[in-house]
């Protein structure tokens, strides 16, 4: 008998790349990445939204989970300043 898990959001190529590249996890086993961040994910206190964006604080330096609404899919990984956050929001108004 298989396991079987399904992540709440789908992860791009460039993602798993930038998640290894950006919280320096050694770990080649796509499934072991995706699960650290889904865990990092679920542990945070703090996102912001675009209309299609989701942006996800991870607990670990200033980085957030970049998320497309449309395809519920995590982009990227990138650093967030407070002033990218009120520039990102003033942009979509």
């Amino acid at each position: 008998m298989g396991y079987y898990y399904k992540h709440k959001y789908g992860f791009s190529t460039h993602s798993i790349h930038r998640i290894k590249q950006r919280l320096n996890i050694k770990e080649n086993d796509e499934f072991e990445i995706k699960d650290k961040i889904m865990n990092l994910i679920e542990k945070s206190e703090y996102q912001f939204e675009t209309s299609k964006t989701i942006y996800i604080k991870i607990p670990v330096k200033n980085l957030y989970a970049v998320i497309d609404k449309k395809y519920n899919t995590i982009i990227t990984v990138t650093d967030i300043s407070a002033s990218k956050q009120l520039e990102l929001i003033d942009k979509d108004k």
